[in-house]
């Protein structure tokens, strides 16, 4: 499935910069853009209405708050493996959240299709991160691997969503269900 902005996306690289120079640059930067794709589906778990409201509702809390442990986990994968708080600086992860958002949303995408876009960006950020690691930690590359097979997952709960949410919009204006 195609999705509208998708070439967009920021490189993992890119929202690095904001933490300095160190090797676990990376990381935090992964850490700040995880809580960044938390916030989104928490915001579209409160704006979702019409039709599918109550299933995109549920949905959303869904995502949000399988986020909320992971955001946790690489926080303190961070700090454990680099003994560096200042990675997780909330200036630089405030930043890392801005031009990750900025990245995803696009003017005229539904919610929906901006948290799958959302996913998909932090899966190729994801994939980044785990070619930049080396031989680090078999435990950090564990761990984010776990976390991108669940947002494959999301993946897929998502690509559902907006399915249905095109079939039910085709149905409101010809009167006929596909």
């Amino acid at each position: 499935m195609h999705t509208p902005g998708h070439s967009a996306a920021p490189s993992l690289k890119e929202c690095s910069q904001l933490f300095g120079n160190s090797e676990w640059s990376p990381l935090a930067a992964f850490l700040a853009v995880t809580e960044a794709l938390q916030m989104i589906h928490h915001s579209h778990h409160w704006q979702t209405a019409g039709h599918e409201f109550y299933g995109n509702h549920l949905l959303f809390q869904r995502l949000y708050e399988g986020i909320a442990p992971e955001v946790d986990l690489v926080g303190e994968k961070l700090i454990g493996l680099s003994n560096d708080p200042k990675l997780t600086n909330y200036f630089a992860r405030v930043a890392a959240v801005k031009k990750f958002m900025e990245k995803v949303t696009k003017p005229g995408l539904s919610y929906l299709v901006v948290s799958l876009l959302a996913e998909k960006v932090y899966l190729e950020l994801g994939k980044e991160l785990v070619g930049s690691l080396g031989n680090k930690s078999p435990g950090l590359e564990n761990m984010i691997a776990g976390i991108l097979d669940t947002h494959e997952s999301h993946v897929y709960l998502l690509q559902q969503a907006v399915v249905q949410q095109r079939k039910s919009k085709v149905a409101a204006t010809t009167g006929k269900e596909q």
